[in-house]
């Protein structure tokens, strides 16, 4: 049993976050989880999990690398432009 979840499975997945999406409302949805794993990590902190931390709960281990999307055709790659511009609108 780990009571501060430190080797817990999901503490140590290499889980990855996407933001490509081609619906207004998914890509809202996705930005504004980014936004609270980035800003409010403190909010979802075990009970007493860093009690002996001085410095509060650890910061979630993000890490942006990115994502390379590569098109089979020129449709798809007008598909991917499309997207990304309405992600950047």
């Amino acid at each position: 049993r780990d009571p501060r979840y430190r080797t817990a499975s999901s503490v140590l997945s290499c889980g990855g976050l996407r933001q490509q999406f081609s619906l207004v409302e998914n890509i809202r949805l996705s930005m504004a989880s980014m936004r609270f794993i980035k800003n409010d990590y403190h909010q979802i902190a075990a009970p007493d999990a860093d009690a002996d931390d001085r410095h509060g709960p650890k910061r979630v281990g993000l890490a942006e690398e990115g994502y390379l999307f590569l098109a089979g055709s020129e449709a798809g790659a007008q598909t991917l432009r499309e997207n990304h511009a309405l992600q950047v609108s």
